[in-house]
């Protein structure tokens, strides 16, 4: 009787199957639509390296750069202690869609001091979805597993722990990034 017992709670253990999915790296929240990443190690360093690449100048022009200035300008309150990826990429709707991800610390999106700003949250599937609006932009913000997952984009922020397939392809990618650079990009 004794190994019966035995027996049936080995199966019972063996069994047992853990459905909740860590996020351990930032690649793995990439939005599947993503067109660009770019992995920066600081948010001065990327601005400016992008205000003093002749290139992007030279190719752009001024009312692009002013649209994605407004979708980044929430980047200005951030203090990243780690690598920060900025995902870009386009919703079914042909609008920009752009997402922030880096490592959560308690610092790292302090609005204390800014003025015209308001926070919402809401709970959506088990997670806290956070709502604040800065001079009239809008970025949704969930923290997870210690992930910071910012976005303009309220429904691309509701999926961003959502379980999927990991790229492999994307991942190794990201791990032949520059490490220690300013500003290191993939186009995917």
């Amino acid at each position: 009787m004794r190994t019966l017992w035995i027996l049936l709670t080995f199966i019972f253990v063996t069994s047992c199957n853990n459905d909740t999915q860590t996020h351990a790296n930032l690649i793995s929240m990439v939005p599947s639509n993503t067109s660009v990443i770019v992995k920066a190690t600081s948010i001065e360093g990327l601005k400016n390296v992008l205000k003093n690449n002749s290139l992007l100048s030279q190719f752009s022009d001024v009312t692009t750069f002013q649209k994605l200035d407004s979708k980044l300008r929430f980047l200005n309150h951030l203090k990243p202690s780690e690598d920060l990826l900025i995902t870009f990429g386009k919703h079914n709707t042909d609008s920009l869609q752009v997402a922030v991800i880096t490592k959560y610390h308690a610092d790292l999106f302090n609005l204390d001091s800014v003025p015209n700003h308001s926070v919402e949250t809401f709970t959506t599937d088990g997670n806290t979805l956070t709502k604040t609006t800065i001079d009239n932009a809008v970025v949704y913000s969930i923290i997870k597993d210690s992930i910071f997952f910012a976005s303009n984009d309220r429904r691309l922020t509701e999926a961003a722990f959502e379980q999927r397939e990991s790229n492999a392809a994307l991942a190794e990618i990201y791990q032949t990034a520059g490490n220690g650079k300013s500003l290191s990009h993939q186009c995917v």
